[in-house]
Formats: C-alpha cells, sequence, structure tokens
C-alpha cells in the first residue's frame, strides 16, 4: 500500500502497523450477526410452511423473502465490513501523535497528539493480540443522560507491547528535557539491533 500520510515538520516515524486477523473479530461479528441469522431461520420457516398450506398460487409465501433478504445483507455487510475494513486500517506511531488511517471507500485520518495523552495501557487478549488505549475511556453525566467518550485505541496489535514501549521511552525522555530530533532517536532505538 502508498503512503497514506503525511508526516508533520519534525516528526518522525516510530511504528506502522495494522490489526491481526485473529478468532475473536471473528467471533464477535458471528454474534453480532445473531439477527441476521434469526432473520433467514424466520424466512425460511416461513416459506415452507406457507408453501405446505396451498401449493397453487399462494402469493402469501412471498412475504418471507423480505426477511431472508434483509438477512442475508445483514450478514453480507457484517462480514464485508469487518474483513474489508480491517486489511485497509493501518496504525502509526510518530513522535508526535498517534495516527489511524483508513483507505476505504476514500481516505480518513484520525489522530491525537501523544502529548494530550496522560497515559497508554494495553487490553491484553487470549489470541496473543492487544489493544492499545491512549488514555481513559470517559463517561459523562448518568442515567438516559450519560455519554461514554473512547480511547483513542489501536485493536488487535500483534507487537503492542513495542509500541508502549515507545511511547513510554519518548514520554521518559521529553520528561527529562530532550526534545530535539536525536534524543528522539535515541529514545526510540530498537536496543536489539
Amino acid at each position: 500500500m502508498a503512503k497514506t500520510f503525511q508526516l508533520l515538520n519534525g516528526e518522525k516515524l516510530l511504528w506502522k502497523g495494522r490489526q491481526e486477523w485473529g478468532p475473536r473479530p471473528f467471533l464477535r461479528t458471528m454474534i453480532g450477526s445473531i439477527g441476521s441469522f434469526v432473520a433467514i431461520g424466520f424466512s425460511a420457516f416461513w416459506i415452507q410452511t406457507t408453501r405446505q398450506v396451498d401449493a397453487d398460487e399462494n402469493y402469501f409465501m412471498w412475504f418471507g423473502l423480505l426477511p431472508g433478504a434483509v438477512g442475508i445483507h445483514g450478514l453480507i455487510k457484517a462480514f464485508a465490513d469487518t474483513y474489508f475494513l480491517r486489511s485497509r486500517t493501518e496504525y502509526i506511531l510518530t513522535n508526535k501523535r498517534a495516527i489511524i488511517t483508513v483507505t476505504a471507500f476514500g481516505q480518513r485520518q484520525t489522530s491525537i497528539l501523544l502529548g494530550d495523552v496522560p497515559e497508554v495501557r494495553l487490553d491484553q487478549h487470549a489470541d496473543g493480540t492487544a489493544t492499545i488505549l491512549f488514555g481513559r475511556d470517559q463517561t459523562q453525566g448518568k442515567g438516559e443522560d450519560a455519554h461514554t467518550s473512547y480511547a483513542f485505541r489501536f485493536r488487535f496489535v500483534r507487537d503492542a507491547t513495542r509500541v508502549v514501549d515507545a511511547f513510554e521511552k519518548l514520554r521518559k525522555y521529553k520528561y527529562q528535557g530532550f526534545t530535539d530530533a536525536s534524543s528522539t532517536a535515541a529514545a526510540t532505538a530498537d536496543p536489539s539491533s
């Protein structure tokens, strides 16, 4: 894929990656598609039942096609959106920003300045991936008026600890007063190389 983002003045690329294709997103999509499966099942039941009542000119049977069509559309949309968008979503960490770029149906880019991030946390998953949360979810209001602002996040990342380590090293050098490009390079250098 071509470079899909622009670096700001003085910005350096630290890490770039994508979501992993683990079993959890597939299971989540299947669970989210239960309504579609119910609609398809109801459609099959309706058509079969009405066919048995009167085989000659039974127009009532065709009403069962609508829920089936809606269910099939829901399944296609759920799986296509999940896997199509996932294959076209890129996560980027620079010395100034965390960026999510989606190149499906045009290009959308969302970013957060790392200076505005109070903390970075990992939410480990059973498949070995992790979700990186830049900050915490914030809930405002109570009861029906409650609204949750979700933290900026990179979902299902395989080498998530590397990303968090790069962020923590960058923050450490920033707090020590190192802000030039050489200290940024030293903060993000891979010690194994």
